[in-house]
């Protein structure tokens, strides 16, 4: 390639490429965005164009690279290491930097002696990560005192169980289908303002297997469970499982096959089963509890997330949740509405 192709490369002419690989929402974007933060995203997308153009460039030139690191903001050197990683991996995880900023970190489990921290899994493998939070730091105390070591505090237990749980793995139990609604601590750019989205989960029992799901970007919108539970019905993928929903859902719904539940019960069964993440996304499952979505942590670099893409955050999550209980079979994927028309 000339000089001159490359500088129309570098300046995001003629280098430019357009076919649909990159196209948002795609399929290829869908693979190349699975693991990467949704905060992320758009500068992904940047990070992406940017290392195609200077992939397609014939043997570029120091200067090309400058000329790029330029238009990322970035040192050159940064910039060659950046590429290097991508062109390694091949993954846009690579390329998507660690979020060391994004607020005050939360102290990590494993900063505990390790033989305390095994105490804790000890007693969440003997009585099962659904159990009752009381009952397992009752059974951590019991075998550290054996054992003659300090029990850990119970945030630090909770935060060890809450991650048990967000890895499946228990499936003792009758199969029933649990629909509840959530918050994600997403932060999601509506118009002129920053909400925390809420979602309606149908939430396979005893495995935590989403089947499907309908998201709303405005909380102050209402999700119609007749809806989700006529999409379950319909695609046929919740079969002849019972299904309890809370007897608000219940009522609306209006269907015999739905048992009314206390929203309270409906809710610390789900925790049970999915913790406090849906893959990458965590979630809030008291309304009281949702906080100010412009005060959810985010670094320089992160990015408030579009509706189009709080859909595709809802959907890749939601698969990599399935992913972890699937037991190496092929993840189930859920079905997922959009309530507000997003």
């Amino acid at each position: 390639m000339s000089r001159d192709g490359r500088r129309r490369a570098v300046s995001g002419g003629g280098g430019k490429r357009t076919d649909t690989k990159s196209n948002i929402g795609g399929k290829m974007e869908r693979h190349e965005l699975e693991g990467v933060d949704p905060l992320r995203w758009n500068i992904i997308r940047t990070r992406l164009d940017a290392l195609r153009r200077y992939s397609a460039i014939d043997a570029p030139t120091h200067e090309d690279a400058a000329s790029f690191a330029d238009e990322m903001e970035m040192h050159v050197e940064s910039f060659q290491r950046l590429h290097r990683a991508w062109r390694v991996s091949g993954t846009a995880a690579a390329i998507a930097g660690s979020g060391a900023n994004r607020g005050k970190r939360r102290k990590l489990s494993t900063s505990l002696p390790s033989e305390v921290h095994s105490c804790v899994l000890e007693a969440i493998t003997r009585l099962g990560s659904r159990s009752a939070f009381k009952d397992i730091v009752k059974e951590t105390r019991w075998i550290c005192d054996r054992r003659g070591l300090k029990s850990p505090a119970d945030p630090t237990i909770y935060q060890i169980l809450m991650r048990a749980r967000e890895q499946g793995g228990e499936s003792s139990g009758p199969a029933e289908i649990l629909i509840g609604q959530v918050r994600l601590k997403l932060p999601v750019r509506l118009d002129s303002k920053i909400v925390m989205p809420k979602v309606m989960l149908a939430v396979r029992s005893p495995d935590g297997v989403i089947l499907a799901a309908s998201v709303a970007a405005d909380p102050m919108s209402q999700i119609d469970p007749g809806q989700l539970v006529g999409a379950l019905a319909t695609s046929g993928i919740s079969g002849s499982i019972p299904i309890r929903a809370t007897q608000e859902a219940a009522s609306v719904a209006g269907s015999a096959c739905v048992v009314p539940e206390r929203r309270e019960e409906i809710s610390r069964r789900m925790a049970s089963m999915l913790g406090r993440k849906i893959g990458l996304l965590g979630i809030v499952y008291r309304e009281h509890c949702a906080t100010d979505a412009t005060k959810l942590p985010m670094s320089k670099q992160d990015e408030w997330v579009s509706p189009d893409d709080l859909v595709l955050a809802l959907r890749l999550s939601a698969i990599s949740n399935n992913r972890l209980r699937a037991g190496g079979n092929e993840p189930i994927a859920p079905l997922i509405l959009e309530a507000d028309n997003i």
